[in-house]
């Protein structure tokens, strides 16, 4: 199984083009995406987790590390999953397929698996990048997440300086996105195969950005299109809102060239990026120099700190 497919935030008009585009570009993979069942809640017993507001009930997963000690702080990734799927299959793919659950018993960080809402007549879950100041679960999903946060961080003794947001595609913008608004709660986002929606960034936080994408994904462009931003113009408004410099730019190749490493280092933050020649729309788990993406990933984030 492969995975293809204050500051308010005032969003800039390519939202509403781009989020028109996101359903016909991403809908027909959908089924691909989530094992063809986006129309069930298959979250497992016992690590199914649910936030409730009002006639509102939302989910997620949480993955306890097998090692976690109480009495231990302990950080905390969020990974975020595509357009029209779910927690399940993503962390079934993701968590287990390409070992990120092992290599979160082994290093002792929690993962949780937040699940996109399903707006009335919509069919897809989604995420909605940017901050539309609501405070409504299923309206607002910077909202949810902070109330995701918040539940967590009541039952476990989570590090609040090494909470960090991941996603895949549709999920991978919406990490953008909580870097850009909540850089104050996490200390860096990123993805694989994914873009950013432009919008107003709380400029006194500097989230450290970590991001992978194949040259040949053809729904979102690595050069971008009409509706979505290109790759390197997403680093370098995050190398510029971070307050970097292009100068700081060092560039690495392995694997006899199959893949680019751009590094943008500051005295606060990161900047990183994979380029994968050939590499398609997914959560990409081929080892590069010797190491896999999932482990490439914690390598950068763990030294991170607010």
């Amino acid at each position: 199984m492969i995975w293809q497919h204050t500051n308010i935030t005032v969003l800039r008009p390519l939202w509403a083009w781009a989020l028109l585009v996101l359903f016909t570009l991403l809908l027909a993979q959908a089924c691909n995406n989530n094992g063809g069942t986006e129309d069930v809640d298959p979250l497992a017993e016992g690590d199914r987790r649910f936030i409730r507001q009002g006639e509102t009930t939302r989910e997620y997963l949480l993955q306890v590390p097998d090692n976690y000690i109480v009495t231990e702080l302990a950080p905390l990734i969020l990974n975020l999953h595509g357009y029209g799927g779910n927690a399940e299959d993503y962390r079934e793919y993701v968590g287990g397929e390409t070992g990120l659950q092992l290599l979160a018993d082994q290093r002792e960080f929690f993962i949780a698996y937040p699940q996109a809402y399903m707006q009335e007549g919509k069919g897809d879950r989604y995420w909605q990048p940017g901050d539309n100041g609501k405070q409504d679960i299923a309206l607002n999903d910077i909202y949810y997440i902070e109330q995701l946060l918040a539940d967590i961080q009541a039952e476990y003794n989570i590090d609040e300086e090494q909470v960090f947001a991941l996603g895949f595609s549709n999920g991978g913008m919406m990490a953008y996105s909580l870097g850009c608004n909540r850089g104050d709660v996490f200390a860096a986002v990123g993805g694989m195969a994914t873009t950013m929606i432009p919008e107003e960034c709380n400029k006194n936080h500097t989230p450290s950005i970590i991001a992978f994408h194949g040259a040949d994904d053809s729904v979102l462009p690595y050069e971008g299109n009409v509706a979505w931003q290109a790759v390197p113009d997403v680093m370098e408004f995050w190398v510029d809102h971070n307050g970097l410099s292009t100068q700081d730019l060092q560039s690495t190749t392995y694997d006899e060239g199959a893949v680019r490493h751009d590094v943008y280092t500051g005295e606060n933050a990161s900047v990183e990026l994979y380029t994968i020649q050939g590499g398609g729309h997914v959560w990409f788990s081929k080892n590069i120099d010797g190491r896999s993406p999932n482990e490439i990933l914690w390598d950068f984030l763990e030294d991170i700190r607010l």
